[in-house]
């Protein structure tokens, strides 16, 4: 049971529709190493331990022959991992300028974190210099590059001496730190970018199905398809706040008078192709 709560975890983190190949490495290879771990120590969960100790009084044999099952149990599951799970390959790189390029953005950070500005509050304010509206927030504790998972001891670019009271998402933190000087790391940048545009599960087409049933329950079944389609994309791509987004309507003096006509009803395109 203590094992397969690990797979658990890890399978549900691969479920976050915002997970990228940077958290699919971050993932994999932290349940591979807490799994090794275990056939290591031959440690199975407290419980089981008791019973193991318990029954090596009764049948020591038992007991070896339980334990060498589990052991088995365990290198069955890190055997199948390591069949579907391949370390990510970026072509066309520069690999003698790539470490070079990593030097430079680690001086950039020490540099960026010695500011008096926290970086958690310049990442937010570049952030919202690329948005037409007021940004909320930039932060998400479930997805930061200052995660503290104590078994992640290779997350990259973190001051061993800073102290952090906000994480802020690795995507914002990479697209920050790329575009202070774009064209000094192209080969950083090219990795980056090839990482983060890589999906690792389902979860995302998955969501739409759930936004499908909503936008298309029976109660709006005579929707057009193109409206069905239209509403989908705002609310799976775009982020704008309920008031900027009533604003810009406001604004749209064209798209008001297409909202109030029967235009995107499917029985009325019907009624008049007949």
């Amino acid at each position: 049971q203590n094992i397969l709560n690990e797979i658990q975890r890890a399978d549900l983190q691969l479920q976050r529709t915002y997970t990228t190949a940077i958290d699919l490495h971050r993932i994999i290879d932290g349940l591979i190493r807490k799994l090794q771990q275990r056939l290591r120590d031959k440690y199975f969960g407290n419980r089981t331990h008791e019973i193991l100790r318990q029954l090596q009084e009764i049948d020591a044999n038992k007991a070896e022959e339980f334990k060498e099952s589990f052991e088995l149990f365990i290198k069955t599951v890190i055997e199948y991992i390591k069949s579907y799970y391949d370390d990510i390959k970026v072509n066309d790189l520069n690999k003698d300028e790539l470490y070079s390029e990593y030097c430079e953005l680690r001086v950039l950070y020490d540099n960026l974190i010695k500011k008096d500005v926290k970086l958690s509050d310049q990442i937010k304010l570049y952030i919202s210099s690329k948005k037409d509206y007021d940004l909320i927030s930039t932060i998400d504790r479930s997805d930061s590059v200052h995660d503290n998972d104590e078994d992640d001891d290779d997350i990259a670019l973190v001051h061993k001496n800073q102290q952090y009271d906000e994480h802020v998402r690795s995507d914002h933190f990479w697209s920050y730190l790329l575009n202070i000087n774009p064209k000094s790391t192209p080969n950083m940048k090219k990795s980056i970018c090839y990482i983060f545009s890589i999906p690792c599960t389902n979860a995302y087409v998955e969501t739409i199905f759930s936004h499908i049933k909503h936008a298309w329950s029976d109660y709006r079944n005579h929707m057009d398809i193109e409206l069905v389609d239209a509403e989908l994309k705002i609310r799976v791509n775009s982020d704008y706040p309920c008031a900027y987004m009533y604003k810009h309507l406001l604004s749209q003096p064209d798209v008001l008078t297409k909202i109030r006509t029967n235009e995107k009803y499917q029985q009325t395109k019907r009624r008049n192709t007949e």
